[in-house]
């Protein structure tokens, strides 16, 4: 921002400074002008300027001897021509106003003769407060001053239709409430308050007035746009308020009077009624105005709800009317005048069929019908016991000193009868307790409750300073001596200026005397309420003037809180008092509660007479800040703000654009979504931007930069900072940040609330200039190579990307679905996708030979084709790609040659006689094979040489038989089921690894498991002083002689495993489990087999591994340990007959 906008920001501000003060000057002014003319109209003086026409101190006096009723007591000069007799006569008027009791604060006559404005519209508030407005509005213990009493009192009048109000402000803007107030108390002057249009707010505004002055003598001291604006001023609709208490209605006015209108007969009384029959009443409103004809309503509700009743207008404002009771029970029957209950109303009569009801028996015994020891504020309990007096209810009403209905709280125990019920006295006096029982009074009601005090209040004496005059922020005191006055708590109520209360310190010297003392923490009046047993002292309340220097007119606040924060965050408010002279600044923050905060606001700092406020609110809702400098408001004050719920910022999080990675010199946009946060609007800003720092500006919700590991932003290529532009969503919570990225390398995103990164925050990304697919070069085995792909060999073929683009390429083969996001939080700059004969992704080993040029191997297992597709995140292919390979057999069961004892004319086997296999695989191709013979006591094993002889004793000729399998697969099934030595169809490690005593690592199949060159695995052993145990790393893998981790065709670690009998036997017997470790018997010593096949136990028929002496070898707990499988992984049934893993039959 430059200096020139500063300067016309400065003056902007100014001038709206010096705007909204005239407002609220320009309207006190007219509205107190007419105030004080009203109170002239007798005399022979009025005013036109309170500027200049109070300056000689002439019509102030008549003023003040009109309001007084009295004369000013002091010698006049009456044609005052220099400034020392107008000085002397507006002295005068402001020793009358002291005598009064009104404490003029921070003015005097020099300010008067002078024309201060904003000192004299002061002055006349005071007057207003202590004139009319404390006659038309008793201290009733209101807390909050004359403001809330007026807002209770007209509560009183508008609640009952529906109507509330919970300030002096925007609750009057539509007219409807201050019509409704007229006709509450003019019933028929605005009857269709309730259906007036919200948007024709002038017009019912305009004619609730003239209506309250025509017929009420209501001066309009206000105009109607004044009670319009959303920001009207609070002082000015108090004074137009404060006429309304004491109005009285003329004589011909267009209203109705419900207080004469008189209702009787059974229906009404109860008298005779029985159920089945009509209850009869008739209404009389001939006494209530002719503007109430055909304006009586009838509602009868009985014990089921609504009962039909017939009214019938008789033409002379007479009714007829009955209703028909069919239940058993209470009716009340209201009658209204126009919305306006009639006296009495609502009715209660009790209607009972045979059973005969007794009033007279029943009991009411309690404090709260006796008023012993009952005191204002007390709980006053009684009790109403209706046992055997028939059937009904009983039903009270209890009435204050001015016959006001209070509230009650009734328990009623129909079961036992008894009806518990409790009332406040809020005052002393005679309270009225009305009970009737099933409609019919009780014998002695009402009952009148006498509340007296328990103190002699006339002895109670109080004396010191803090009762008339002192100076802020320094302590005073006061006495109270209730010697002689009777036992009774003392109670000190202090109210300051701004209605906040003040707790003083109260020590009593147990000779009745009580010492209060109290230190005064803001310039004004204060009000110091004193009550002894429950009453108060004579002269309280005591009115105490705290006058300190200081011109609350130069104070100027602002900063972010003015503007609105949210819940959990602190926003700043700055006090700038430079100006001011000497005083004391005072922040209250009023919650939605209308209750001062105690925590939350807190004094930071201050700098050159500029004070900073932290504010932090706990709860959502309207607030309002109080700034008083020396104990008077400050320019502005109160502040209403809207405090926003918190958002949540587990709830937030920054997108980014996975179509578009950062590429150099092309737009960047990236997301930050609080969609889900909590409430909107969420405001959007970048962290170091100078408006942040705005006083009269919103504060920023979230705070975005993008920067380097350090936190500094990025720059361009010219060394300045980049520009990041925002886009809000309105109401969204969204906001899109883009920006172009001039330099390659990491760059983080940052997001904040509230001084906290959002979550992942800061993201890295890294800015690269891209890659170009048309220069990507693909070549290798099946791609550009004569010959063709084979299962179970190697595959390889390089990514040549040098022409692509500059900087490194990053690959991804991890998905078919999608891009996934690496380290940098960008997409991979190619994806490649490997998918097997299957239909399922390959794995593959990665060789980077340059960061461009790639060397990919993979292992295919099965025959069919292969798909390979290389492509970029803006779904870019390159050359041929997808590339379609076809995948051959490696191996040919068709040229193996079997022969031997049983295959051979000449060669036949005999039973228990060694027999020889021999099997020539030598031009069948390089696999694994396994031979499995059904029906020896011995089944041969074999994977290489190519010729090898097998032995066995057939047991059973007719169940001699043999099945030859190559590369996994029978003979008559040539082709490759997919498995490679060791690896299931899916590639991984299968579980049933074994090791041989030569360490040799077998599969579930007894074949060697190999390594990616093709050649068989072997691990070490003796590792730990065990025999035959393998070695294995921290990591549980294998290794080898050389202490190297094994690695398999797949390229996968190579794990032990128990083989397919379970556990592992070692050269001398000892039996190993999963984890290469000796199995341990009872003793602790380590458990032996007996004769070994290949690593594997030698079992019995029931698969119990039998130890060297031919017995079962016993676990530790005690049970045999089993194999349950013969050492190929078939099982064997007591006749001999041989049995798959699986379980069906060997054929």
């Amino acid at each position: 921002m430059t200096q020139d906008d500063a300067h016309a920001q400065e003056e902007d501000l100014i001038a709206q400074r010096i705007a909204e003060d005239q407002g609220w000057v320009r309207v006190q002014t007219r509205t107190f002008t007419r105030w004080v003319n009203e109170n002239l109209k007798t005399t022979e003086h009025s005013i036109e300027s309170m500027e200049n026409d109070f300056a000689d101190g002439l019509k102030l006096v008549a003023l003040l001897q009109q309001l007084a009723g009295k004369p000013i007591g002091a010698r006049v000069t009456k044609r005052p021509r220099i400034r020392a007799q107008k000085l002397e006569n507006v002295k005068i008027c402001f020793d009358f106003m002291n005598r009064e009791g009104i404490e003029m604060v921070n003015i005097d006559n020099q300010d008067v003769s002078d024309g201060n404005m904003k000192l004299i519209l002061g002055m006349v508030w005071h007057l207003i407060l202590h004139y009319q407005i404390a006659t038309g509005f008793d201290d009733d213990g209101t807390k909050g001053g004359p403001k809330n009493r007026i807002i209770k009192w007209v509560n009183s009048k508008i609640n009952p239709w529906d109507k509330h109000i919970t300030n002096l402000g925007p609750d009057w803007n539509h007219g409807d409430i201050l019509a409704c107030l007229v006709n509450s108390l003019a019933p028929g002057l605005v009857p269709d308050f309730a259906e007036m249009d919200p948007s024709n707010a002038r017009d019912n505004i305009d004619r609730a007035m003239a209506m309250a002055h025509e017929w009420m003598d209501i001066p309009r001291v206000l105009e109607p746009e004044d009670m319009m604006d959303p920001n009207v001023d609070e002082l000015s609709m108090m004074t137009y308020l404060s006429y309304f208490p004491n109005a009285k209605v003329k004589e011909g006015a267009p209203c109705v009077n419900p207080g004469r209108v008189i209702a009787r007969g059974p229906g009404i009384t109860g008298v005779g009624l029985k159920l089945g029959k009509p209850a009869e009443f008739e209404i009389d409103a001939t006494m209530a105005g002719e503007n109430g004809r055909d304006k009586i309503k009838v509602e009868v509700i009985g014990p089921e709800g609504p009962v039909k009743c017939d009214l019938t207008h008789n033409g002379d404002l007479t009714y007829n009317g009955a209703y028909y009771p069919e239940d058993d029970g209470e009716y009340t029957i209201k009658v209204t005048l126009l919305n306006c209950s009639i006296p009495k109303s609502p009715f209660k009569v009790g209607i009972f069929g045979a059973q005969k009801t007794d009033p007279s028996k029943v009991r009411v015994e309690g404090p709260g019908i006796t008023g012993e020891g009952i005191l204002p504020g007390d709980v006053a309990p009684f009790k109403v016991i209706y046992k055997d007096c028939g059937r009904g209810q009983p039903k009270v009403e209890v009435f204050g000193p001015d016959h006001q209905p209070l509230n009650i709280v009734e328990d009623n125990d129909k079961k036992e009868c008894v009806c518990n019920v409790e009332y406040q006295p809020g005052v002393f006096g005679e309270y009225t307790v009305s009970i009737t029982y099933a409609g019919l009074p009780l014998p002695n009601s009402p009952y009148k409750v006498p509340i007296k005090p328990t103190v002699d209040i006339n002895k109670v004496k109080v004396e010191g300073p803090g009762l008339s005059r002192c100076k802020v922020s320094e302590p005073t005191w006061f006495k109270v001596h209730t010697a002689g006055a009777g036992k009774g708590d003392l109670k000190v109520e202090i109210l300051q200026s701004d209605g906040s209360v003040l707790e003083p310190t109260i020590t009593n010297d147990g000779k009745g005397t009580f010492n209060v003392d109290y230190t005064p923490q803001m310039v004004g009046t204060y009000k110091v309420s004193i009550t002894y047993g429950r009453v108060k002292v004579p002269k309280s309340p005591f009115n105490v003037s705290v006058v300190p220097p200081g011109d609350a007119g130069e104070v100027v606040v602002n900063g972010d809180a003015l503007h609105g924060i949210r819940v959990g965050t602190t926003g700043k408010l700055f006090v700038d008092a430079s100006k001011a002279g000497k005083g004391d600044i005072r922040v209250v923050v009023i919650g939605p509660d209308n209750k001062p905060l105690q925590t939350g606001v807190e004094l930071v700092r201050t700098v050159d007479g500029v004070t900073e406020y932290g504010i932090t609110p706990e709860v959502p809702g309207p607030y309002v800040i109080s700034v008083t400098f020396s104990g008077e408001p400050v320019p502005g004050s109160p502040f209403d703000i809207d405090v926003l719920p918190s958002l949540d910022i587990d709830r937030m999080k920054i997108i980014i654009d996975r179509d578009n990675p950062p590429r150099i010199n092309k737009p960047y946009k990236f997301t930050v979504d609080c969609s889900d946060a909590g409430c909107p609007p969420v405001l959007f800003g970048l962290i170091g931007d100078p408006e942040n720092d705005n006083p009269n500006k919103p504060r920023k919700d979230i705070l975005v930069i993008v920067c380097d590991n350090d936190g500094n932003p990025i720059k361009d290529k010219k060394g300045k900072d980049i520009v990041i532009n925002i886009k809000e969503l309105k109401s969204s919570g969204l906001a899109h940040f883009t920006f172009t990225p001039e330099v390659e390398g990491p760059i983080y995103l940052k997001a904040q609330y509230d001084g906290k990164n959002l979550p992942k925050s800061p993201l890295k990304v890294n800015v690269s200039s891209g890659i170009d697919m048309s220069k990507i070069v693909i070549y290798g085995d099946g791609i550009t190579s004569e010959e063709p792909v084979r299962a179970n060999k190697p595959m390889t073929f390089v990514i040549d990307a040098e022409k692509a683009g500059a900087g490194p390429i990053s690959l991804d083969f991890l998905s078919k679905l999608g891009f996934t996001i690496g380290k940098d939080n960008v997409p991979k700059d190619m994806k490649i996708t490997i998918i097997g004969p299957n239909g399922e992704p390959m794995p593959c080993d990665v060789k980077k030979r340059t960061g461009k040029v790639f060397e990919i191997t993979i292992l295919p297992t099965q025959v069919g084709q292969l798909n390979i597709d290389i492509v970029s995140p803006t779904g870019e292919h390159a050359p041929k790609s997808p590339l379609k390979i076809q995948v051959k057999p490696s191996v040919d069961a068709s040229k193996i040659i079997i022969g031997g004892d049983g295959i051979e004319k000449d060669k036949v086997p005999r039973k228990d006689k060694l027999c020889a296999l021999t099997v020539d695989a030598s031009k069948a191709g390089n696999a694994p094979f396994s031979v499995s013979v059904n029906g020896v006591d011995k089944t041969p094993e074999g994977s290489a040489p190519a010729k090898k002889p097998e032995t066995g004793k057939p047991t059973e000729p007719k169940k001699a038989g043999a099945g030859i399998q190559l590369g996994g697969k029978p003979k008559e099934e040539p082709t490759s089921d997919g498995s490679k030595p060791g690896f299931g169809p899916d590639g991984k490690p299968t579980p049933g690894n074994y090791i041989a005593p030569d360490g040799s690592i077998l599969d579930d199949k007894d074949r060697p498991v190999k390594g990616k060159d093709g050649k068989p695995l072997k691990c070490a052993l003796g590792q730990g002083g065990k025999p035959n145990a393998p070695k294995t790393d921290d990591k549980g893998n294998l290794v080898g002689p050389d202490d190297k981790p094994l690695v398999g065709s797949n390229g996968c670690p190579v794990k032990p495993g128990s083989g397919p009998d379970g556990p592992t036997a070692g050269p001398d017997g000892t039996l190993f489990g999963n984890d290469g470790k000796p199995l341990l018997g009872k003793d602790g010593e380590p458990l032996k087999a007996g004769q070994m096949h290949s690593g594997k136990p030698l079992c019995n028929d029931e698969g119990e591994i039998l130890g060297p002496d031919g017995k079962p070898v016993t676990a530790p707990n005690g049970e045999p340990l089993k194999a349950n499988k013969t050492p190929l992984g078939l099982t064997v049934k007591p006749d001999g007959a041989l049995f798959t893993p699986s379980g069906k039959p060997l054929c």
